[in-house]
Parts: structure tokens; sequence; C-alpha cells
């Protein structure tokens, strides 16, 4: 990489690519600790879910 252009080509493209292996991470997270919430305490996800509803009621 000798020249600003290739250089920046590089950077966002690296970037796009953690972004998405970020996001690919957090939803795999999200999914386990959903199973762990339901597990240990259940009427804690019950109470988020109809928290949600009600608001799109408003």
């Amino acid at each position: 990489m000798h020249e600003p252009k290739q250089a920046v080509k590089y950077a966002l493209r690296e970037l796009g690519r953690r972004v998405y292996d970020l996001t690919a991470q957090i939803k795999h997270l999200a999914k386990h600790l959903a199973k762990l919430v339901f597990a240990v305490a259940p009427n804690t996800l019950a109470r988020r879910r109809s928290d949600r509803s009600a608001s799109h009621n408003c």
C-alpha cells in the first residue's frame, strides 16, 4: 500500500469486516443470555415483553 487511496480502501474493508463480526457475536451472545435469564428468572423476560407491547400500543 503505497497510495493513500489504497490504504483508505483497505481500512474501510477491515472496519466493515470487524463490524460484521461484532454484530454476529452480539447476536450469538444475546441468544445465550436470553436462555440463561429465562432459566434463572423467567419472569424478567416476560415482564420485558409486556413492557414492550404496552409501549407499542401508545
